[in-house]
């Protein structure tokens, strides 16, 4: 199964040793009243019914008379079909509006901010596998850099954010760890913005070893050919969204399952694995 939901602070819920067979558990026995003593027998660890109260603390079990189920929907690839395919289109339309060089820039920032649910609380399931796919940013307060993708891809947002999960870089990140380790974000974008607004006037020269700039050149932000360009688009910060709510049937669990589908579809049949942009803030 995977997961999709609001609230960052379920990760930790999900990651519980726990949670995945007492999920399984209650489902499986389907509209079957399931009491304590029952989940005690299958789980007889020590903590367990304190990670109970978590659950239901947390909305993903509900107890009601002293009986226990799961409280979050599972979600099967024929589930709302007919609703994906009309968004998926719907969507593909308004994109299609846009100027061509435009359209990945478009579904970085509308298409994707309609998609993910950010107001409501949610919480489902699928029992299907369903591609990752993240909006990534990383930057200061002038500039933010935004890398949209379905698989890691070498940029500056995926890096940091690969820093602060804490885990093992993967081997094409290995050179820029190398490089630049565990810098304060804050810092080195501050170091980049000067470095970035000097290539964009074509008034920057290399006059002494930069680590910044080798950074820069190693994810794939700068090339060099006679003279320093950028390769990723500087667009401006927009806040008007230009797409309208729909969906106004489904409840909000059904419209983030609906959404996140619509988005995976859309990608793959745009063929987008991953797309990298510069927002200038000022």
């Amino acid at each position: 199964m995977q997961y999709f939901h609001s609230q960052d602070d379920r990760r930790k819920l999900i990651a519980q040793p726990l949670f995945q067979p007492m999920i399984d558990y209650l489902i499986s026995q389907g509209t079957q009243d399931i009491i304590l003593r029952q989940l005690k027998k299958e789980f007889p660890q020590k903590k367990m019914e304190h990670f109970l109260d978590q659950m239901i603390d947390n909305g993903l079990i509900i107890r009601e008379n002293r009986r226990y189920r799961c409280a979050f929907p599972v979600y099967d690839q024929k589930d709302f079909r007919e609703e994906i395919a009309q968004l998926t289109q719907e969507l593909m339309q308004e994109l299609l509006k846009q100027p061509e060089s435009q359209r990945a820039l478009f579904l970085a920032e509308e298409i994707w901010h309609f998609c993910r649910e950010t107001e409501t609380d949610y919480f489902y399931a699928t029992a299907f596998s369903v591609p990752t796919i993240e909006r990534l940013e990383a930057g200061n307060e002038n500039y933010r850099f935004v890398t949209l993708q379905q698989e890691n891809e070498v940029s500056l947002p995926t890096y940091f954010h690969l820093q602060k999960q804490q885990t093992t870089l993967p081997e094409e990140f290995q050179a820029l760890g190398q490089l630049i380790g565990d810098v304060n974000e804050a810092y080195f974008f501050d170091q980049v913005e000067v470095i970035i607004e000097r290539v964009c006037e074509n008034k920057y020269k290399k006059r002494r070893e930069s680590i910044f700039l080798d950074a820069l050149l190693l994810a794939n932000v700068l090339a060099h050919n006679e003279q320093y360009h950028l390769l990723l688009p500087v667009v401006d910060n927009k806040k008007d969204s230009l797409l309208e709510e729909r969906l106004l049937a489904q409840t909000s669990v059904e419209r983030a399952f609906i959404k996140e589908q619509a988005l995976v579809a859309l990608m793959k049949e745009l063929e987008v694995k991953s797309y990298s942009y510069i927002k200038k803030m000022i």
